[in-house]
């Protein structure tokens, strides 16, 4: 997976040490992909990032898959990746 080094308008987008995989990269408005079934979503689901949640350096993710959202921490987020190809209209 190739990660963005920088963020929309240009400017280094470093990881965040309490960010690290796809969360690390992420921002709102991005495209994901599942890749681990969970109860809620399955594998190859596609979503967007519809916010994403700073407490305090406690961070989570709200993504809708069609029309559910779910929240993920960190931790959850391991169970997606960004979108990069694209998988039809």
């Amino acid at each position: 997976m190739k990660l963005r080094k920088e963020n929309r308008n240009g400017e280094p987008n470093p990881p965040s040490p309490e960010r690290r995989g796809c969360a690390a990269y992420s921002e709102k408005g991005d495209r994901v992909v599942q890749i681990k079934n969970t109860p809620e979503i399955m594998n190859g689901d596609l979503g967007t990032i519809d916010e994403i949640i700073d407490d305090d350096g406690v961070y989570t993710f709200k993504i809708t898959f069609d029309d559910k959202q779910v929240e993920y921490d960190v931790k959850d987020m391991q169970n997606v990746e960004l979108e990069l190809l694209h998988y039809g209209s």
